[in-house]
């Protein structure tokens, strides 16, 4: 008995000790067994938890199939330290850890496996392993597996998918099905050689406006990918798209019958439509919208010359163009006379590409001239200015012939070869040279006084001194320095004669008067000292431009001594039309006999798209070609805020602009037009009543026949101040602190009005008739024709739809268009009215 209870007592004693020993240990995988043709290694950890060593006596358990959970025979699997290789050790310290690794050979037929570790009889922990090389043999079968068997999708309806294996091997799936923006997704368990169904719901965006009447053919994609054991990465699974061949049936079978049939019917009446299109308007539509096409690539480049082509010549373009799109707008494609009506625009679209060609060629040569301003010689600059301006002067005409196109590329050539000897400099060299001789030959022959100009522009007459004659003496580098410093003196020498004093009386004793051409010419000569030291070409043509002024003695602010400096506008709101109670008119008060210069125009009355020429005439002659018109600067403005710069400008209305004048502010603009005592009224004539109970039944006759409207005037403005010249900040100062200095009296006349401070812009105004827009003459014809074409169009329709609605909705989309389209152009009723020729007045 006492053996007996002994034997308990070390029995109880054994199973407390080796109880913790397994439970101490404990293995901690990481990441699933990537495999590859069944071959991989996955690394754990074994860690002795306990304060005992545990004895290790390591092996693998059963193999199964993570998905199926059957046993997998064939694997292999070896058990050793991941370090070196060796075995495993035989026991496990306190606290120690075993880096471990488990070598997979012969894994196949399984997706995911799991691999059970034992330490003896016990176990410790579970290994995953993935195959990255999983075939998915999988497949679509019955509906949808391909476009000739496609799987119909319609909406509100759920769609069935049959999903095949065809692997010995399960599989743990999730899918997604991919349409355009529509994404539905899920999780299968699919057997080893077997099958599983899935459903998707369709989406409303999927569908297009067709698949009501035309359920259209599409492709979807369902991707099948690997659920990961564990933490295995997605992206090293394997995956699968399958294409899903789909019919987009957006409603109901019966709905879609529905729907198809009433296309057919609508599509009856379209292709009876066109088959008429065809037959009669088609060719002339085609040639119109050519021409729209030509038009619109004209309109691009018309507004790409810019403002260095003389605005003269840029209003000729878009008028030409206006008037072409106008004649493009009012030629229907079904009128008789569209033809011919063709014919003058095309020949309207020749003569603008001639015009816009020489102006592209205008400004591409002013481009390439500005590029060129600071190194080119001024000479030469200047000749390339004037054969320019005179191929845009030869572009001017309205009725353009080809003499005026031959005579602009000649002027365009001729600037081209000048600018193109700007890089020869022998030849410039040669031609500065003769130049600054002739200069010389100037300055020995006259006795003229100029010790003052030569202390003011020292750098300038210092070429002087220099042996220039010669042309092997003037180096590249020199040519520009020479060129302008030879054109300045000329222009200094030419304001030394203007100043010298002509009338020479020694013997009398009566003080000879002043001379008030000379005396202008002093008052004005900083501002000439000023432009002839800055060296560039625009200060120049300025200086050219101002001693032109003092040899007339006529200068700015003598010419904005002509146009009036005050004025009053009373403005009045005109009441007696109820159709335009915003419309306002401007009446001034300036007595028109006191008038010294007054805004007029080339024409009595205006036409619609015809060029108007607009300009200030002065009743003293003497300002009409005035140099100091060309330092001023001109501002037009026209009806619909349209603006143009100039002395003399061009404009052309397009006889629906408005008939009362802009509102203005009396004080800012000040006008001389005592025409517009009475503002016109508008006419109202043309409008015609919104309540039919109120019809003016002769002027809808008016209207009707294309009987002409009535002329109404607009009211144009035009704006004169100096130019704002930012290279010349000091002319006119220095020219009052000379007038001060001088301690003598004022001169007198255009000497005193020089003297005077700058005076406000001056602005003048004028009406001008237009003849209003003129009807189209062949309107009530045209209106003629167009009823006998619907008469006959519509009862052959209806017949066609009569008879054969019954029979053409049975059939396809396709056969019921040209079906309709034969029997459109078998009616003769249609054919006959569209082919018979139109007669020629």
């Amino acid at each position: 008995m006492r053996c007996l209870r002994f034997l308990l007592l070390g029995s109880v004693v054994l199973a407390c000790t080796a109880m913790p020993a397994v439970a101490q240990l404990q293995l901690q995988a990481g990441s699933p067994a990537v495999l590859q043709a069944g071959a991989g290694s996955a690394r754990f950890t074994l860690h002795n938890a306990g304060s005992a060593p545990v004895p290790l006596s390591l092996r693998v358990g059963a193999i199964t199939d993570e998905t199926s959970q059957v046993a997998l025979s064939a694997p292999k699997v070896t058990l050793q330290l991941e370090a070196a290789g060796q075995p495993v050790p035989p026991s496990i310290a306190p606290q120690q850890n075993l880096y471990l690794s488990a070598v997979i050979a012969s894994l196949t037929n399984s997706a995911a496996a799991q691999i059970r570790i034992f330490n003896g009889l016990d176990p410790v922990g579970t290994l995953e392993a993935v195959a990255a090389d999983a075939p998915l043999n999988i497949s679509i079968s019955g509906n949808g597996s391909s476009a000739t068997t496609p799987l119909v999708f319609t909406h509100d309806r759920k769609a069935w998918l049959t999903l095949k294996n065809g692997d010995p091997e399960a599989y743990n799936l999730n899918w997604v099905f991919h349409l355009h923006d529509m994404e539905s997704s899920g999780a299968i368990v699919l057997p080893a050689n077997g099958s599983v169904v899935i459903s998707v719901d369709p989406q409303d965006d999927v569908y297009s406006w067709s698949d009501y009447i035309h359920p259209s053919a599409r492709t979807a994609y369902l991707v099948l990918s690997l659920v990961p054991p564990g933490a295995a990465p997605k992206l090293i699974l394997p995956s699968r798209d399958l294409p899903v061949g789909l019919t987009m049936q957006r409603t109901t079978e019966a709905k879609t019958t529905i729907g198809s049939d009433l296309y057919v019917i609508v599509a009856l009446l379209i292709g009876g439509f066109l088959s008429v299109l065809v037959t009669g308007v088609l060719p002339v539509s085609r040639r119109r919208s050519a021409f729209r096409t030509q038009l619109a690539d004209l309109a691009n480049r018309t507004s790409s010359v810019s403002t260095r082509v003389d605005s003269y010549l840029r209003v000729l373009l878009r008028l030409e163009r206006k008037k072409i799109d106008a004649a493009l707008t009012q030629t229907k494609s079904f009128y008789p006379s569209a033809s011919s009506s063709l014919d003058d625009i095309g020949a309207d679209i020749d003569r603008l590409t001639k015009r816009l060609t020489v102006a592209e060629r205008i400004d591409d040569l002013r481009r390439r001239l500005e590029a060129s301003w600071a190194t080119a010689p001024p000479s030469v600059v200047g000749d390339v200015d004037a054969k320019l301006q005179a191929a845009a002067d030869s572009m001017h005409s309205f009725a353009l012939s080809d003499d005026n196109v031959t005579a602009a590329s000649a002027c365009l050539d001729a600037a081209n070869a000048s600018m193109t000897a700007t890089n020869n400099s022998a030849d410039l060299a040669a031609r500065i040279a003769v130049s600054f001789n002739d200069l010389k030959t100037r300055v020995s022959t006259f006795d003229l006084k100029f010790d003052d100009l030569r202390n003011a522009l020292p750098g300038v007459f210092k070429v002087l001194d220099e042996p220039f004659g010669e042309a092997k003496n003037i180096t590249p580098a020199m040519l520009y320095g020479i060129d302008h410093s030879v054109a300045a003196m000329n222009l200094a020498l030419d304001y030394a004669v203007i100043r010298q004093t002509v009338v020479a009386q020694p013997q009398e004793i009566v003080p000879v008067p002043a001379n008030p051409v000379c005396e202008n010419a002093k008052l004005h000569q900083p501002e000439l000292i000023e432009l002839l030291s800055a060296r560039f070409w625009q200060s120049l043509r300025e200086a050219r431009t101002l001693v032109q002024e003092m040899r007339e003695n006529i200068y700015e602010q003598d010419v904005l001594d002509q146009l009036p400096d005050h004025a009053t506008l009373r403005f009045e709101t005109q009441e007696a039309s109820p159709h335009r109670r915003d419309c306002v008119s401007a009446k001034d008060v300036l007595d028109r006999s006191q008038e010294s210069a007054k805004l007029t125009f080339d024409t009595q009355k205006a036409r619609p798209y015809l060029p108007v020429n607009f300009y200030i005439e002065f009743r003293d002659s003497k300002f009409k070609e005035a140099a100091a018109l060309h330092r001023l600067a001109f501002e037009w403005d026209f009806p619909n805020h349209l603006q143009e710069k100039g002395a003399k400008v061009c404009h052309f209305f397009l006889g629906t602009e408005s008939e009362c004048p802009p509102t203005r502010d009396p004080a800012a603009k000040p006008v001389g037009d005592a025409a517009a005592e009475t503002s016109p009224q508008p006419d109202t004539s043309r409008r015609l009543p919104l309540n039919p109970t109120d019809l003016d039944w002769p002027a809808f006759l008016s209207w009707l026949y294309g009987r002409p409207s009535r002329s109404h005037t607009v009211r144009v403005w035009v704006t004169v101040q100096k130019k704002k010249s930012p290279s010349l900040p000091m002319s006119r100062g220095l020219a009052q602190a000379n007038a001060g200095a001088a301690g003598s009296a004022q001169p007198s006349g255009a000497a005193a009005s020089s003297a005077q401070p700058e005076s406000g812009a001056r602005t003048l105004t004028n009406t001008i008739e237009i003849q209003g827009e003129s009807r189209n003459p062949d309107r009530s014809r045209a209106l003629t024709e167009l009823l006998q074409f619907f008469i006959a169009f519509g009862v052959a329709l209806a017949g066609l739809l009569a008879g054969g609605v019954e029979q053409l909705g049975k059939l396809d989309l396709i056969p019921a268009t040209f079906a309709i389209v034969g029997l459109g152009f078998g009616a003769d009723a249609v054919k006959n009215l569209l082919t018979q020729p139109a007669k020629k007045s």
